[in-house]
């Protein structure tokens, strides 16, 4: 199940991106220092939801099991103002790779693409490696 992230997220997102950044080949867009309530808070206010967006997938025991972030840019240089939801930030808790999971959240980043009125997606991942975003 996808879900949005809110406030009550907060913990496991730290712990996720905490996860993120010690794996990650884009480990240097993360400084030294733990996400705080600050920072998550872009992406689980309700207000900046037309902006940021934090995706969790959760099981049917509710444990979580990743995550997605998407940014609502306005799009200038193909000619037409147009907005674009890139995919920031993806995580899956390694117990959960292979299994589908991020095929789901890819689905809900597409849904709130929409949404927000994005009319290009930019997904970054790398297919069959063990380091991607």
């Amino acid at each position: 199940m996808i879900r949005v992230a809110t406030k009550d997220d907060h913990e496991v997102l730290k712990k996720m991106l905490n996860d993120l950044r010690e794996w990650s080949i884009y480990s240097f867009l993360f400084s030294d220092a733990e996400p705080t309530d600050m920072d998550l808070e872009r992406y689980t206010n309700p207000k900046n939801f037309n902006e940021r967006i934090c995706l969790i997938s959760i099981n049917n025991d509710g444990d979580p099991i990743g995550f997605v972030t998407l940014d609502a840019l306005p799009m200038f240089n193909c000619g037409v103002d147009t907005k674009m939801a890139r995919m920031t930030f993806t995580y899956i808790i390694p117990v959960f790779r292979g299994k589908g999971y991020m095929e789901e959240l890819t689905s809900g980043f597409e849904y709130w693409a929409k949404k927000i009125g994005a009319k290009v997606c930019c997904i970054g991942l790398v297919k069959g490696k063990k380091k991607g975003y």
